[in-house]
């Protein structure tokens, strides 16, 4: 996926993202759900620790998947992702909380998406 970031002009991969929060806009997604066992998932997922962040499941199951998205318009411009989610997690905080999926793994294209 890296070798695609050659073929994009050199003023994108050259952007700085502005400050959050972060707006992505006009994407297309594609996510593909799966039931993951909670023992796999506790082996891909870090513990944070303050102990504010809780793998969800049910029945020893929790939900991952594959998340694909081509970003048109993005802090750091044009790029493709791929990510592999190994659960739901709950993060509660003083600040708030909220829910989420745990990315295991992620792919991008450009050299200022990784740096971001």
């Amino acid at each position: 996926l890296h070798a695609l970031s050659k073929v994009l002009p050199l003023e994108s991969l050259t952007q700085r993202p502005p400050n959050p929060p972060y707006t992505f806009t006009n994407a297309r997604i594609l996510y593909q759900p799966t039931i993951i066992p909670v023992s796999a998932a506790r082996a891909c997922t870090t513990p944070v620790s303050d102990g504010g962040l809780t793998l969800l499941s049910l029945l020893g199951y929790t939900l991952g998947g594959v998340f694909c998205v081509e970003w048109n318009d993005s802090p750091v411009g044009y790029y493709r992702e791929v990510a592999v989610l190994s659960g739901l997690v709950l993060r509660l905080s003083p600040k708030g909380g909220g829910l989420g999926a745990w990315a295991s793994h992620i792919l991008v294209t450009t050299d200022d998406a990784v740096d971001a």
